[in-house]
């Protein structure tokens, strides 16, 4: 399985946005053995009681290659209950949440990519 990972355009830095569309993009809490820089992406938008799947947050941390950030974990809320999962690319339900958030991201002329 192969791990998720978003593609951000050289002038879109993620560290550097604090907030695009309902998202705010965040630093997690200092991990001790981490050396890449991580951040989280969270949705402001409260927890729809309802049947759709909602993503809530995803925690990526810089690759080795430039704007390449792998995605650590996803956080969404599903109707009854929040779920978290590492998502890989055979996962269907992280693909189409990825997507709505690269579409969201384009509103703002935010440029990702899925890879």
């Amino acid at each position: 399985m192969m791990p998720l990972h978003l593609i951000f355009h050289p002038e879109d830095h993620p560290a550097h946005l604090k907030k695009v569309g309902n998202w705010v993009i965040t630093f997690p809490t200092r991990r001790e053995n981490s050396e890449t820089l991580q951040l989280i992406i969270r949705s402001v938008i409260p927890q729809q009681m309802n049947q759709n799947i909602q993503l809530l947050n995803l925690e990526i941390h810089q690759s080795t290659l430039d704007h390449h950030w792998e995605i650590l974990t996803i956080s969404y809320f599903d109707g009854e209950q929040a779920i978290e999962l590492h998502p890989d690319t055979e996962n269907l339900i992280a693909i189409k949440m990825l997507k709505e958030l690269i579409q969201e991201f384009g509103k703002y002329d935010v440029e990702l990519q899925l890879k």
